[in-house]
């Protein structure tokens, strides 16, 4: 998924904590994914995220904000605005805790 300045990291840790509250059935879906669950698991169990999960997020970021403000929207005022969102995402992303976790997930029994 590509959404111009955010990338989709937040959009899946706020689905999950949504689907925590609303939904089981959806909740253990999307926590049982294969590609979006490991994350999940490791952020609900306080170990944050891998850093290379990071590392995607802040490129993918700052990228759509580069073509965004370089190249699609000519309006100062809405570049500023762009800038000053992602400046915020990315430090909600540079603090939350960095998981070393060497790329295995506890919950599917291979530490």
């Amino acid at each position: 998924m590509l959404l111009p300045v955010l990338p989709t990291a937040p959009f899946v840790l706020l689905a999950a904590a949504c689907f925590m509250r609303s939904s089981e059935r959806l909740h253990r879906w999307l926590v049982g994914h294969p590609t979006f669950g490991v994350h999940i698991r490791d952020y609900l169990a306080g170990r944050g995220l891998r850093g290379r999960t990071k590392a995607v997020a802040l490129l993918t970021l700052w990228a759509s904000v580069a073509l965004s403000v370089l190249v699609l929207v000519p309006l100062p005022l809405v570049d500023a605005a762009i800038l000053v969102v992602a400046a915020g995402v990315t430090a909600y992303i540079w603090r939350l805790p960095t998981c070393s976790c060497n790329g295995l997930d506890p919950e599917a029994g291979n530490d």
